[in-house]
């Protein structure tokens, strides 16, 4: 009976090492900019979080025409701002587009600043899967510290 026993445990293992897989012996790899450039995201959360102040969101209290805003980043390193279907300003263009990178070990995104202007907001690259993308920074202003996190859903 105990030869039984280990002959199962030993079939066991053996199966076991054959199914299982680290995600490090992947031959292709997932690379953050396939991660971005997959699908079109959305923000879900936008939080700030000055000195000792509590962590506010404040893209629930956001308007609605601002919460159907989706972006795209292109595999031609081009990132489109589109406004979606309920634009708060009808006068605007339906999208804008910027620039974007991100840096050799994929912790820092940059985006190009809207409307053709030369200046870059540096961002880190909290999460980054197929379906979420968080990115933060930390600034400070008036002596005291902001901390900005924004975390967009994939659409």
């Amino acid at each position: 009976m105990k030869k039984y026993s280990l002959l199962a445990a030993v079939a066991m293992l053996t199966v076991g090492s054959f199914t299982s897989c680290s995600k490090d012996d992947d031959p292709n790899p997932v690379t953050k900019t396939e991660l971005l450039t997959a699908h079109n995201w959305r923000i879900s959360s936008f939080t700030v979080k000055l000195g000792s102040a509590p962590i506010e969101d404040i893209y629930k209290d956001s308007p609605k025409c601002q919460q159907d805003d989706f972006y795209q980043f292109k595999t031609d390193k081009t990132f489109v701002f589109d406004q979606g279907k309920e634009r708060c300003d009808p006068t605007e263009p339906q999208t804008t587009v910027s620039g974007w990178d991100i840096n050799a070990d994929g912790t820092i995104l940059l985006l190009l600043e809207m409307k053709g202007t030369t200046s870059a907001e540096l961002y880190e690259i909290k999460e980054l899967t197929k379906d979420k993308l968080r990115i933060g920074q930390t600034l400070t202003e008036d002596g005291e510290s902001l901390m900005a996190e924004i975390t967009f859903t994939g659409l």
